[in-house]
């Protein structure tokens, strides 16, 4: 994904020509800040409108019409700044809590019991493969994976994590890789 609305593909060790995806709005602006690919849709948190859009597979490498994904009465009352695809859309707030949607309506929202207390998580991620959010926090150089439900699994914290920018999960979870400045830890 390439602001403000274009989506490369990488297949068979080849870069796409970039595609352009449709303005979610007849008029005004976006900003998508987030971006998730779930069953071939695409989600993105929009900044400039408080939404979700999604963006849903019509063929290969084909995105039809967007549509706000968050139900009518939901608000622009979101303060996200991540979030991750599973079924249910879980959203990573400014204020470092953790809201589930599930067709586009408020199902859950989780209160965090984890010691050091989050200053501030910058990731969420999940899928329908992992049974646990994994959460980044650069300022205190971890980890933290939760299970949905939000107890605490395991946190993985270093002095050497001086520099986290972003991580990845392996599809069998068994595995973090962590991007650390120009390193990669695993």
């Amino acid at each position: 994904f390439s602001k403000p609305n274009q989506i490369v593909n990488f297949q068979d060790g080849k870069f796409s020509e970039p595609i352009s995806l449709e303005n979610p709005y007849s008029e005004g602006k976006f900003d998508f800040m987030s971006f998730v690919s779930y069953r071939s849709h695409l989600y993105f948190l929009d900044a400039e409108n408080n939404s979700i859009i999604k963006y849903p597979l019509v063929s290969e490498f084909n995105w039809g019409t967007p549509e706000s994904w968050l139900a009518p009465e939901i608000k622009t009352a979101l303060d996200f700044k991540s979030m991750a695809v599973d079924g249910s859309i879980w959203i990573l707030t400014k204020e470092n809590a953790i809201e589930r949607y599930h067709a586009g309506k408020l199902q859950q929202t989780i209160s965090l019991e984890i010691f050091p207390y989050p200053k501030t998580f910058s990731k969420i991620f999940t899928s329908s493969q992992h049974p646990y959010l994994y959460f980044l926090e650069p300022v205190q150089k971890r980890v933290v994976i939760l299970d949905k439900s939000g107890q605490t699994i395991k946190q993985f914290q270093s002095q050497k994590f001086d520099n986290l920018l972003d991580f990845a999960v392996s599809e069998n979870g068994k595995t973090i890789y962590l991007l650390n400045g120009l390193k990669v830890y695993k």
